[in-house]
């Protein structure tokens, strides 16, 4: 079946004319649907109480205004082989946005077999004003080649977040970072994540994050950007036409462990080091080949 909005004909920026509204519910089971050009959500789900228990498989979400899924107040959901398609108008224009009102909960999000195409956000957790707990992200592509893309990946104020098996393809990026891993956030991990992107900051981790077996592709633009203490990057391969990894300062119990790190660049400048460390205490460099014209400097 199929929910059509009154995008096209409607003179009204409001947020809130949602396809499918889930509020103070529990089992709720939607599949097989396409939803297209509403006003607010594709599907909305929260509630003065908590929605839970909430299953939604195979489907297609696409030009809806503000998010294509919204998970505001809920608990045990999950949202597998599911697809989003241009995801434009007001913010935050995301795929799909995990983001608590003051006082709700989101417990225990599996988000599974995802593709995201030009959409102007990703997906978002945002919990500055209600707690994110348990989201695990499996087997994702986000794709964008034809539209602005902003924020492909932010986790932000959540914990124990799992990301794995994911694909992002994002060449036509924004003023953001691709993917960000924001300081209010714990017990973080990426694996299996291959990355090609034109973002100048392309990953950038704010908190305690473990990264393994990994591919970042950031020949088109950026590096990974570690401000954090106890950051793990473990087997991964990473290549760059600016330093790969860069380092804030005063952070410490950083491990690099049977990294490949490539700095592509061939002409040696002022700031040509594939890793510069300054200020950085306890860390660990083990197994790791890295190449570039000056391939580590030192820095008290």
């Amino acid at each position: 079946g199929s929910l059509i909005g009154y995008r096209d004909s409607s003179t009204s920026t409001g947020e809130h004319t949602h396809g499918i509204a889930i509020n103070n519910s529990s089992y709720v089971e939607i599949s097989n649907i396409k939803i297209s050009k509403c006003v607010g959500d594709g599907i909305y789900i929260g509630g003065t109480n908590a929605s839970n228990n909430i299953k939604i498989t195979n489907v297609s979400i696409s030009e809806t205004f503000r998010n294509g899924i919204s998970l505001i107040n809920q608990n045990n959901t999950e949202i597998t082989y599911c697809t989003f398609n241009n995801i434009n108008g007001t913010d935050p224009q995301a795929a799909i946005d995990i983001e608590p009102n003051p006082g709700n909960t989101n417990n225990n999000t599996k988000l599974s077999n995802l593709v995201i195409k030009d959409c102007i956000s990703g997906i978002l957790l945002i919990g500055q004003h209600g707690s994110i707990n348990n989201v695990t992200i499996e087997n994702i592509s986000i794709i964008s080649d034809n539209v602005n893309m902003l924020r492909p990946l932010l986790i932000g104020s959540s914990d124990n977040t799992i990301i794995r098996n994911c694909n992002l393809d994002v060449r036509t990026g924004g003023i953001y970072q691709a993917i960000v891993i924001q300081a209010t956030s714990k017990n973080t991990l990426l694996e299996n994540i291959n990355q090609i992107s034109n973002f100048a900051q392309a990953l950038t981790i704010q908190s305690p994050t473990i990264i393994k077996n990994s591919n970042f592709d950031f020949s088109l633009g950026g590096g990974i950007n570690i401000l954090s203490s106890y950051v793990k990057l473990e087997n991964n391969k990473i290549s760059s036409k600016v330093s790969p990894i860069t380092f804030g300062e005063n952070i410490e119990n950083i491990i690099l462990e049977n990294n490949t790190i490539v700095d592509l660049r061939t002409i040696y400048t002022s700031n040509s080091f594939t890793l510069k460390l300054s200020k950085v205490n306890n860390f660990n460099i083990l197994n790791n080949i890295i190449t570039g014209i000056v391939p580590i400097r030192l820095e008290n």
